[in-house]
């Protein structure tokens, strides 16, 4: 659409305010948003930008849609600052390690975002191997991986599995992962090996990550002595200011809670 002429801008508005006003539409995934801005168009505005044809359409829609929830999805992304109220910063999720691997390091990366620009959305949470046609090629520890990535984020959760056909154990998973806890994980570097993220009730996540495709040994060294569990099972880690993982199995992430004693 060329958002530069006042009607497709005048559209834009009425259509969304109709599915605010009338259907009671509160929050809109706006998808594929990049074609707003793509190369070589040519606009009614021959003065216009592909990045203000864009932000005058997104704009119409925010007037339309009024207090709705904008998420921009496949968005460009500095275009998008101060028209959408959440923002995907990494590509889509499928059930392989490629892909856990890739969005958790574009997800780290813009972890910042969070909070600041935007809430982040770091795509959907998958739990279940399950695909069209049998299962995925994913271990249970590169599930385990991308679940605690998406906990590193500390913004949106959405589920991607049908709830209905998960396991006990899998919706727990879920379940753990309820409500974000709104605070990013900060890491020393962009190796993305340990993070960490303090949350408003003092308690102190702890992330590890395993990248490699061999086992690993990783030890988190505390400022202080603090009461350990682990994250998915409450398991008791002791009181300890170190924690030593003599070898983190390939693909594979542990996150700790710390309570200060």
């Amino acid at each position: 659409l060329d958002a530069t002429l006042p009607a497709v801008q005048a559209q834009l508005e009425n259509l969304f305010r109709a599915m605010r006003e009338e259907w009671g539409v509160t929050y809109f995934k706006l998808d594929a948003n990049f074609w707003g801005a793509v190369q070589g168009s040519r606009y009614h505005d021959p003065d216009a930008t592909r990045i203000e044809n864009y932000r005058r359409g997104m704009a119409a829609i925010l007037r339309g849609s009024q207090d709705a929830f904008l998420l921009g999805c496949n968005a460009p992304i500095w275009a998008s600052l101060g028209v959408v109220h959440g923002q995907r910063v990494t590509g889509d999720i499928s059930r392989s390690w490629a892909k856990f691997a890739r969005c958790a390091r574009e997800l780290f990366n813009r972890n910042w975002q969070h909070g600041r620009l935007w809430i982040n959305d770091p795509d959907c949470l998958v739990v279940s191997k399950l695909i069209r046609g049998g299962q995925a090629e994913v271990s249970d520890d590169e599930l385990m991986f991308h679940a605690t990535a998406i906990v590193a984020s500390g913004a949106m959760m959405l589920n991607g599995d049908d709830y209905t056909g998960l396991t006990p154990a899998q919706k727990e998973i879920v379940r753990r992962a309820l409500p974000p806890t709104n605070h990013p994980a900060r890491f020393a570097n962009e190796d993305f090996r340990e993070g960490r993220a303090e949350l408003s009730d003092g308690r102190t996540l702890i992330f590890v990550f395993n990248w490699d495709d061999t086992p690993r040994a990783h030890t988190v060294k505390l400022a202080s002595a603090m009461t350990l569990k682990d994250f998915w099972t409450d398991e008791a880690l002791g009181t300890k200011a170190t924690v030593e993982f003599a070898a983190l199995p390939p693909h594979s992430a542990r996150l700790i809670v710390g309570t200060r004693t």
